[in-house]
């Protein structure tokens, strides 16, 4: 890890605000050479996911009290040609003409104290960003398993192979059905899905099996009560019940990991007080695709896909789900 300069702070924490969720920032972060099969160090990694797609920035930083040059910056690119990251480099002493321009038509951000000093920072470095490399994650069951508690505090498994079986509420309400939730769930886990299927270190598309964990099969009411989350299995071992609490699902899935590339487009909006804006990315065909809007004010920033049959989805993060290798 090198000395840490002002320059070095600013930009990290620059692209953390404006590009992350609910991951972040990790300090001499070791990532997967795919090449060499060893594990190589990073400066710093900045992790986001925008719409369950994977984004991992690399920033690589020297305080060396002479202008970094071609030397430095070929050391730099050599060493991410086969990690898995988008690359920033930051040079307290600037770089050399050569070093810089190698560094540009590599597709790295070369950044030194000059770049921060006119307009607005941020925009400065987050508009170089023209293309980033997103990670898509695609899981098709294979088979499931339901685990319920009993009265004598022992679990079971109720012969359920429908994966459409109703859930109910512990009144009897029905709730959702098996798939209906455990896609809501994913949707709501990435997080937990990216490190359970080793996301960051993966640079090409990618099929895996795994095995999820589904736990936390409460709910709570307006009244602040918890009620269980049921499946019914008539015949089951207690009597006078058909409803079991769901104790916890395991399902065995297909993992498929797409890498794409995401070009970018950016607008600066103008005016005066505060920086309120909203920028749209449409993506996918013209029959698939849908609208990631991104909006920042000052209490932070927000995201929504909008699909192309008017569905709005809020990206947000959740709990209850664990992932392992199948």
């Amino acid at each position: 890890m090198p000395q840490r300069t002002n320059l070095f702070q600013q930009v990290v924490a620059i692209v953390y605000r404006h590009l992350t969720g609910n991951e972040g920032v990790e300090e001499s972060d070791m990532l997967r050479d795919l090449d060499a099969e060893i594990d190589r160090e990073v400066d710093v990694t900045i992790t986001a996911e925008v719409d369950g797609r994977s984004v991992t920035i690399g920033v690589e930083a020297t305080a060396a009290s002479r202008a970094a040059d071609l030397g430095w910056v070929d050391e730099m690119l050599g060493k991410h040609a086969s990690l898995p990251t988008n690359l920033i480099l930051v040079s307290q002493s600037g770089f050399t003409p050569q070093a810089r321009k190698k560094a540009e038509n590599r597709g790295a951000i070369p950044l030194e104290p000059k770049d921060m000093v006119e307009g607005d920072p941020a925009y400065t470095v987050v508009n170089r960003l023209k293309r980033v490399w997103g990670k898509t994650v695609y899981l098709t069951p294979r088979n499931f398993a339901v685990v319920v508690s009993l009265r004598n505090g022992q679990t079971a498994q109720p012969p359920i192979t429908d994966y459409e079986t109703p859930l109910f509420r512990g009144d009897g309400a029905t709730y959702l059905a098996i798939n209906r939730e455990v896609e809501s769930r994913f949707e709501k886990n990435f997080p937990v899905i990216a490190e359970g299927v080793g996301l960051r270190d993966i640079a090409e598309t990618t099929d895996k099996k795994v095995h999820l964990t589904l736990d936390g099969w409460t709910l709570v009411g307006d009244d602040g009560d918890e009620q269980p989350i049921c499946v019914q299995w008539t015949g089951g071992p207690d009597n006078g019940s058909d409803l079991y609490p769901v104790e916890r699902i395991e399902v065995k899935a297909d993992t498929r990991i797409e890498v794409n590339p995401i070009d970018l487009t950016h607008k600066k909006l103008s005016g005066s007080g505060p920086k309120i804006g909203k920028v749209a990315v449409s993506y996918g065909t013209e029959d698939t695709g849908g609208l990631l809007v991104v909006t920042e004010d000052e209490s932070g920033s927000a995201a929504t896909y909008r699909t192309k049959g008017g569905l709005e989805i809020a990206l947000k993060h959740g709990d209850g789900l664990t992932v392992s290798d199948s």
